[in-house]
């Protein structure tokens, strides 16, 4: 889980700029979590599912794809969507 705790007085312009750049982040988290789900019936891809403060899927499989189980995905998909947020956010200003 990707947490962030922002603790003072930022004001009302840093704190919603703040926010909008979490919200991005988060929805390009679930995007590449759905990019690297590997596919054969498309269930474990669709069931990506992003709320207020967590990406989660409720796959019964989805464990077993994240350690590997599928050859179209030997790596899992968090590490590799991860990398791929990483990437794109590295030098980005919110």
């Amino acid at each position: 889980m990707i947490k962030v705790s922002v603790k003072g007085n930022l004001g009302d312009s840093i704190r919603k700029r703040l926010d909008r750049g979490i919200e991005a982040m988060s929805e390009d988290l679930k995007g590449y979590l759905k990019d690297e789900t590997p596919v054969d019936t498309g269930y474990a891809k669709s069931r990506w599912r992003k709320r207020r403060d967590s990406i989660s899927n409720d796959a019964d499989y989805i464990e077993a794809l994240e350690d590997g189980w599928s050859n179209q995905a030997p790596k899992g998909m968090v590490k590799p969507a991860i990398n791929k947020l990483r990437n794109k956010w590295r030098n980005k200003r919110i």
